[in-house]
């Protein structure tokens, strides 16, 4: 039985007893494969397994999710799971495969919130009657306050004001170009196969420079995903962070057929995929606008 590399995702990326997440391992072989089961015993203590599906995302490229809901905290560990050939029963020399999962971490809503103790109930600080006095007075001074911060902070708002609006038009005329490109290299069909996909990362990798002001077009496709998650500290949607993994997808795909020679896009493929990157920018920058805006 042969290992495959895989690339471990899980959706999403912190999960709580009780929840059902994804675990999403991304490999490629050139083998036609199927799935066959788990290589050992599952602890249904700790785990429920809902639904485990093998799907190809690209030429020579499959992706195996495990939609689990775990039952407890700390480290969890599926078992290996077994994929064979297609046909292997009629070719003896045939070999199968074995995906070995990472660990996944799960934690608790009292681990998030850092509660460990119940907190002891305090006692009356204050006499009777001279708690109104404390907070009518507690609120003028913060009224006060707040108008003298005003007062003296109030040329930075304008200044935030006009920062935000330059950065909402760059930002908007970069998602434009970005959009208007890569619409342009789905309609051309003279472009060989592994100067389209050059071109279609060298797209993105400008669009999402610009718009992390991170450089990704010095970023290998490995580490996008993480240098994604490292700029934004997880703190976007998990609409956002679904495109962000559908854009690295596509990065895999078109690494492939940038180095491989004899690998091209399958029919329809090319423009399938620029459509799915045009979503993904969209939602990235969460607008209301049509795909067909740029078409």
């Amino acid at each position: 039985m042969i290992t495959l590399q895989t690339q471990q995702i899980l959706v999403p990326k912190q999960v709580y007893i009780g929840d059902k997440a994804e675990l999403r391992c991304t490999f490629s072989t050139a083998e036609k494969i199927q799935a066959e089961g788990f290589c050992s015993e599952l602890d249904y203590s700790q785990y429920d397994i809902k639904n485990v599906q093998l799907l190809p995302s690209g030429n020579n490229y499959y992706t195996l999710t495990i939609t689990f809901i775990p039952w407890r905290t700390g480290e969890i560990s599926l078992p290996d799971y077994s994929l064979s050939v297609e046909g292997a029963e009629t070719n003896a020399s045939s070999e199968g495969f074995i995906i070995h999962f990472n660990p996944v971490s799960i934690v608790s809503i009292t681990e998030k919130d850092s509660i460990t103790t119940l907190r002891d109930s305090a006692s009356p600080l204050l006499l009777p009657g001279t708690i109104y006095k404390l907070y009518g007075s507690l609120i003028a001074v913060i009224i006060i306050l707040i108008i003298g911060i005003r007062l003296i902070v109030k040329h930075k708002d304008v200044a935030f004001f006009v920062k935000n609006l330059i950065l909402a038009a760059r930002n908007n005329s970069n998602r434009r170009k970005t959009i208007k490109q890569l619409n342009k290299l789905a309609k051309n069909p003279q472009l060989a196969d592994n100067d389209a996909a050059a071109e279609i990362q060298k797209t993105m990798r400008t669009y999402l420079e610009k718009r992390f002001n991170f450089p990704f077009s010095k970023t290998v496709s490995s580490e996008m995903y993480k240098s994604f998650m490292q700029i934004t500290q997880g703190l976007l949607s998990e609409e956002k962070e679904f495109a962000f993994e559908d854009i690295v997808t596509t990065f895999v795909r078109t690494d492939y057929i940038r180095y491989s020679a004899a690998s091209s896009f399958n029919d329809g493929e090319k423009e399938e995929l620029i459509k799915k990157l045009i979503n993904d920018i969209i939602a990235i920058e969460n607008t209301k606008q049509e795909v067909t805006e740029n078409a």
